[in-house]
């Protein structure tokens, strides 16, 4: 990190991905109740036997002997591990031993907790474009949707991957990309809306989202269907790759509700990507 100081450059912080350690006060207790994410870039130089056997943190904030906080790291062989403290039990989650982290080039690592869901409800239909196509959801106007979207690319052809969600359901990985070339890029806008539903369970709504940053023109939102009020919404942060976004809607439990895609963007980054949507629905 360099800054301009008398129109000189001056170097403030040299991070170089393996060795640079950064100590940041914590947030203090981890709420759990809706799951959490945590990513860093790396760029480690050699794989570290660990201490005992331990992995060898990246990003961390955890008491190994409570059981509390978390671990985003690296075992032996550059294997990633993700542990999370529960105070009675240590969950631990391994990358595969084939996919180490790369030596000597920057790289994404994230990991992401998501908490039982309630038993009793139904999922949003069509909620992780399994079918391959927008079966379930509506094209509302434009053209930046359609079939065409929906993809199970890993990665967009100029470097990087999506990190879109493979589940039991849908091991394949589908989303739906926001850029397509046929339907012009980032100059084509839409707007796409899911099946209405009845909002239940624990009114907790998750979600991947990635590409433009622009919480006005495009966005992933909950609209409440009887008004059409956007009740919550998320947009990306200039990057393919996905994040998980956790929408708490417990104090609309019982609404009728939709999802809406929308891109109002024809700029540069102009539109949106979104996969894996769950929504907790009331069972009729």
């Amino acid at each position: 990190m360099r800054r301009l100081v008398d129109a000189a450059q001056q170097q403030d912080l040299y991070f170089d991905g393996c060795s640079t350690v950064v100590t940041a006060k914590g947030p203090g207790g981890l709420d759990l109740a809706g799951g959490m994410t945590v990513d860093v870039w790396i760029a480690p130089y050699a794989y570290e036997h660990g201490i005992d056997g331990k992995p060898q943190a990246r990003v961390n904030q955890h008491d190994p002997g409570a059981r509390t906080g978390f671990l985003l790291g690296l075992r032996r062989f550059g294997q990633i591990v993700f542990q999370l403290g529960f105070g009675t039990d240590l969950a631990e989650v391994t990358g595969a031993p084939d996919r180490p982290a790369a030596k000597g080039r920057w790289s994404h690592v994230a990991a992401t907790y998501d908490p039982p869901r309630p038993a009793d409800v139904d999922a949003l239909p069509h909620h992780d474009f399994a079918t391959g196509d927008l079966t379930g959801w509506t094209v509302v106007s434009g053209t930046a949707f359609s079939d065409a979207n929906v993809t199970t690319r890993t990665d967009w052809g100029w470097g990087g991957p999506f990190y879109q969600a493979e589940t039991q359901d849908d091991p394949a990985g589908h989303h739906l990309w926001g850029f397509s070339p046929s339907a012009g890029g980032d100059g084509a806008t839409a707007v796409l809306r899911s099946t209405p539903v009845v909002l239940g369970g624990d009114g907790v709504i998750d979600l991947l989202v990635s590409a433009g940053d622009d919480p006005d023109r495009l966005y992933a939102a909950v609209v409440r269907a009887d008004d059409g009020k956007v009740l919550a919404k998320a947009t990306g942060r200039g990057t393919e790759q996905y994040r998980r976004v956790v929408l708490d809607l417990s104090a609309h439990i019982g609404d009728r509700i939709h999802i809406e895609v929308v891109d109002r963007a024809d700029g540069g980054w102009g539109h949106i990507n979104v996969a894996d949507v769950n929504v907790p629905v009331r069972r009729s």
